[in-house]
């Protein structure tokens, strides 16, 4: 029914829809079931697709019965479109970006001039934490596919590339969700990831998300009298007794009495992946 055609195109950010509605008159006899009457040749079905357009599909018919020989059926149809118009993809739809930023308490050993934070006997003083704040990003975009194995292999990674301006080692995936959109063959993926930077903090920018710790511990080498080489033993205090608490290292094992040259050692707990691969900008 020419009459009774309805289209609107509206949009969200950068996400445009596309709805329309439409009737059809249906001419059955008295005693047709219900059934028969919503099966009728050439009826839409929920699902179908309107034709010409990829991705708006009829979600609703509903009914009407306005005599007992005729029926007045409406299809209502809701997509999303491409940003060149109703034939265009809405895979070709440019990603949603927003920035935040999230503060954490993160435990530190050592000042701003990085030299460690003890008493005045030089011992550790534990607990000691501080407010890190770090930008995140947040991604919406549409994939025609979808793999959660490679987006778990990004869960547990940083940047080996430069990504959105910041270099390498800054970036962690540390959020993703993924929706399926669609019904039948013509399907496609709402993709939001979120991503943390996290600059370095008396360290390189590469080696931001590695865990740092004071190269202490209760045993320290020595020189052994006999050899001249170094020796792994106890570490003791000056009357001859097992340290209760651990003593600062330096690289070589040896013991570190002057806590401004603290040595500190960085381990990577994150494999490093290219972020430009996940094609989210």
């Amino acid at each position: 029914m020419w009459s009774r055609y309805n289209a609107r195109l509206s949009r969200a950010d950068k996400k445009r829809t596309r709805t329309m509605s439409e009737s059809y008159q249906i001419v059955h006899g008295a005693t047709d079931s219900k059934s028969e009457i919503e099966f009728a040749a050439g009826l839409p079905r929920v699902g179908d697709n309107y034709p010409g357009l990829q991705f708006v599909f009829c979600d609703d018919v509903a009914f009407e019965r306005v005599s007992p020989i005729l029926t007045i059926a409406t299809a209502s149809y809701k997509g999303e479109i491409g940003p060149s118009g109703d034939a265009d993809s809405p895979l070709n739809n440019p990603p949603e970006i927003s920035w935040s930023d999230v503060e954490t308490d993160e435990p530190t050993d050592e000042d701003i001039n990085g030299l460690p934070i003890v008493n005045v006997n030089n011992e550790p003083i534990e607990g000691v934490t501080m407010k890190i704040a770090d930008n995140v990003v947040t991604i919406k975009r549409n994939f025609l596919t979808f793999n959660p194995y490679v987006t778990g292999l990004y869960r547990h990674s940083v940047s080996s590339d430069q990504f959105l301006g910041y270099p390498a080692g800054t970036a962690r995936l540390i959020r993703y969700n993924a929706k399926n959109v669609n019904l039948d063959d013509n399907t496609y993926w709402e993709v939001t990831a979120s991503i943390q930077f996290r600059l370095g903090i008396r360290t390189t920018d590469d080696k931001a998300w590695y865990k740092r710790v004071r190269n202490e511990g209760y045993y320290e080498k020595i020189t052994d009298p006999y050899t001249s080489g170094l020796i792994l033993a106890q570490a003791t205090d000056a009357n001859g007794k097992a340290m209760t608490k651990p003593v600062l290292l330096k690289s070589d094992g040896t013991r570190e009495t002057n806590p401004a040259n603290a040595y500190w050692l960085e381990f990577q707990v994150y494999r490093s992946l290219p972020y430009g691969a996940l094609g989210l900008v």
